[in-house]
């Protein structure tokens, strides 16, 4: 399975604040980033990606004992204990399923791993009417918000569907405090947006001009950890 172009995340620890050690996104390019405790400490391969490794190199410090997480939305969640050793013994470790100092153990891939449950934020998003319904050339709206009003204004939101032939299609995507519509669908160009001035108060609704081609299941993402599920029926 292709990841390349798919948001990794991986996070250390389970508290819904934690920011994520590390990013790997696809944004016309590739894009790595760091949480700053762990600058240059980390990689994600990139040519790995290609055939679903997502696993994280990481050069150790003693601190850096503990639980890791890897999220790829709607694909994959993965738990692993890293446990530390003298830095005598070693002092570069790879995030791996069993013994994570060990580079003889096997890689985390995402077909072991399918569950989308995610202790980081679980049940975070709500979505108050799963199934909407509209006519043709109507403005729908796909609820979704978080059930504490957060302020997600600086997360990623990703709204997508999935067809049958072709696969994902991206139907609107905000990304570092603005629009970032290069990889959207042609079915929804000028035709979607969100409620920016509301996204401070967790309010991630999707506002759509409707068609009858956009009938389906569309899927919200935020911060690449909480998923909200829609239905649109459009007649």
């Amino acid at each position: 399975m292709d990841l390349s172009y798919d948001t990794v995340k991986w996070f250390k620890d389970s508290t819904t604040e934690n920011e994520p050690i590390h990013k790997y996104v696809w944004r016309g390019h590739a894009i790595q980033t760091q949480r700053d405790d762990f600058k240059g400490r980390t990689s994600i391969s990139e040519e790995g990606l290609l055939s679903g490794d997502c696993s994280l190199s990481l050069t150790v410090t003693t601190s850096d004992s503990g639980l890791y997480y890897c999220c790829v939305p709607g694909l994959l969640y993965c738990p692993v204990n890293l446990e530390v050793l003298p830095a005598e013994e070693d002092d570069t470790s790879q995030m791996n399923r069993n013994d994570p100092v060990s580079p003889d153990n096997p890689l985390i891939h995402p077909e072991e791993n399918t569950h989308l449950y995610d202790p980081l934020n679980p049940n975070m998003l709500q979505c108050p009417n799963t199934t909407i319904e509209g006519k043709a050339g109507d403005t729908v709206i796909l609820p979704c918000s978080t059930k504490n009003k957060m302020d997600i204004s600086h997360e990623e939101v990703e709204w997508s569907t999935k067809d049958p032939t072709t696969g994902k299609k991206t139907v609107h995507l905000y990304f570092q405090g603005e629009d970032y519509l290069h990889q959207q669908s042609d079915d929804f160009k000028d035709r979607t947006s969100l409620f920016k001035e509301e996204l401070s108060s967790g309010n991630c609704s999707l506002s759509l001009l409707a068609t009858t081609s956009h009938n389906g299941s569309y899927q919200s993402y935020v911060g690449g950890r909480l998923c909200c599920t829609v239905t649109l029926k459009v007649m």
